[in-house]
């Protein structure tokens, strides 16, 4: 089966042919941690039969999400035993019956995750639930949960990080303080713990200043300030942010402040129109070297918002910016402590070279990994996986992209509650290059649109073509895009209507 999803991989545009394994041992493949197809498909191979502890975000996140349950499902397909921990007390909540459902795990272990003991609650409670048989690792692909697997390793002594490492990845001031101290290229920073200490960000970092919660996904919550008034004025509606959305108010750690103050950075932008100006860094990082990095292209946000639109690979920036970027973030990785895995690196290009903006020690959201899978044949998820499960991992890659990839984050344009969005799924049959819809937002929702704040997504719409059609694929997005938040602006009912 390994050996399948290896020239399933061909098929996509990886080179490959059929081989023979029977002259080399896999334990022989394994140890040369080769980045060619025979040594891919013993690692497939080793994942068979390896049980595996996934710490679900139950109780924090609403639901699975259709791409997770994907890849969860993949992993089952290679071989994998899977024991799914859920929150105790929510045995028939959204996220449980999803996974259920669907047949994502083996066993479901439910356990107290939240506390100074939820650590050993969740070791306790596998451990019972295999009736006492042991674990090949301990995984999540959540952001919320990366700090608790963390734990969970340590408690189990399985493979992993020390948890202080996720602490300076999840809090962006540490992330700041850790490269300045590696001599790395970072923003000037002050934590804001109240309105107090408004005047202190003022004055040493200076305008213009972003201002943003300490943790949280998506650039939600994300403010450029250019005086004091405005300052002031930002931090109280930063704090009002965090108390409404549980992802701007987790903590890495008991001292992290709720907010930061920055240096507003002048990054360099790439593209038709400077659509381009960002960059998201996959790097899949063994023993503590970078063995694979590619660069993802993120699209310049909406002002006065940083609300994330779209992204599309390969990268339009040239091939030196590229390296460059790679190399940068790769450091960051170490800077932090990181030695196996898939980090997700988000960063800018900037006249004092990169920059980066922060360091989230799991696999992009959206469809990032399956911009990797399309255009360069790798896995970031499964190989992030096999990490966690202490298999050597150095991926077989393309030596140039096999397609053009995209998506897009529709932000809503306005708020107020929608009407009919059954025209969401039939945008996959009104353009030549869309391949995928994933609704966000159904009819009668209640919305908040770019026109009176942080606008939400109302879909992921996925895009691909030719590989040399990278700029023609990202027309036709802005154009499905600007058709799709004007169809739905069309259809929402403003709240004083």
């Amino acid at each position: 089966m390994g050996i399948d999803v290896v020239e399933s991989k061909a098929e996509a545009g990886l080179a490959a042919e059929r081989f023979e394994l029977t002259a080399v041992s896999d334990e022989k493949l394994l140890a040369a941690n080769r980045a060619d197809n025979a040594t891919q498909a013993a690692r497939l191979r080793a994942m068979k039969g390896r049980r595996l502890l996934f710490v679900s975000g139950s109780g924090v996140y609403p639901s699975l999400g259709r791409i997770l349950k994907d890849h969860v499902l993949e992993m089952i397909a290679l071989g994998l035993e899977v024991y799914m921990v859920f929150q105790s007390g929510l045995e028939g909540d959204k996220y449980f019956e999803y996974a259920r459902q669907h047949a994502c795990f083996h066993k479901a272990v439910f356990a107290d995750m939240k506390g100074p003991e939820a650590a050993s609650n969740i070791a306790r409670a596998a451990l019972e639930a295999s009736g006492g048989l042991a674990f090949a690792g301990a995984w999540t692909p959540h952001e919320a949960t990366q700090m608790l697997c963390a734990k969970v390793q340590k408690e189990m002594g399985l493979t992993g990080h020390d948890p202080r490492c996720y602490e300076v990845a999840q809090d962006k001031y540490l992330t700041r303080k850790a490269l300045a101290e590696a001599g790395l290229n970072t923003a000037k920073a002050v934590q804001i713990f109240t309105t107090a200490d408004v005047a202190k960000a003022a004055t040493v970092v200076g305008f213009p200043m972003i201002v943003k919660p300490c943790t949280g996904m998506g650039s939600s919550g994300v403010y450029k300030v250019t005086e004091l008034a405005q300052l002031e004025a930002v931090v109280q509606r930063v704090f009002s942010d965090m108390s409404k959305n549980w992802a701007l108010s987790q903590k890495a750690h008991e001292e992290q402040a709720p907010m930061l103050a920055e240096t507003f950075i002048e990054a360099h932008c790439y593209g038709r129109e400077g659509l381009v100006s960002e960059f998201d860094v996959e790097c899949l990082f063994w023993d503590g070297e970078l063995v694979y990095g590619k660069v993802l292209d993120n699209w310049k946000p909406t002002p006065p918002y940083f609300q994330d639109r779209g992204f599309h690979c390969p990268s339009v920036a040239p091939l030196d910016v590229q390296e460059q970027l790679i190399q940068y973030c790769a450091s960051c990785v170490k800077a932090m402590g990181f030695r196996q895995g898939n980090f997700h690196m988000e960063a800018w290009m900037t006249s004092t070279g990169p920059v980066l903006i922060e360091c989230n020690p799991r696999v992009g959201g959206g469809s990032i990994h399956k911009s990797h899978e399309r255009v360069w044949g790798v896995s970031p998820m499964t190989n992030f996986l096999m990490a966690s499960l202490g298999i050597p991992i150095n991926p077989p890659r393309s030596s140039s992209p096999q397609c053009s990839y995209g998506f897009m984050l529709v932000n809503a344009g306005k708020t107020g509650t929608l009407g009919d969005m059954s025209f969401l799924p039939h945008l996959v049959h009104s353009s030549a290059q869309c391949v995928d819809v994933i609704q966000l937002k159904n009819t009668g929702d209640s919305v908040v649109g770019i026109d009176s704040g942080v606008p939400e997504w109302l879909a992921q719409v996925d895009f691909e073509d030719a590989a040399d059609k990278t700029t023609s694929m990202v027309d036709e997005m802005e154009r499905v895009m600007e058709q799709t938040i004007d169809t739905a602006a069309k259809i929402t009912t403003a709240p004083d209507a």
